[in-house]
């Protein structure tokens, strides 16, 4: 299995050719991922700025 391991910060993301998985710290409440549910998918703009501010 090809993969890629990239530490950011305080996150750890597992790129593979199907599939990206972001692993960040506990955020109380789940707000994130009330998001992700949500929206179902962000573009990658809305990623980049959902994650990085």
């Amino acid at each position: 299995m090809f993969f890629k391991l990239f530490f950011f910060k305080k996150s750890l993301v597992l790129l593979t050719p199907t599939h990206l998985t972001i692993v960040m710290e506990y955020a109380a409440g789940g707000e994130l991922f009330q998001r992700i549910c949500n929206a179902g998918r962000f573009s990658e703009n809305e990623a980049s700025f959902i994650c990085f501010s």
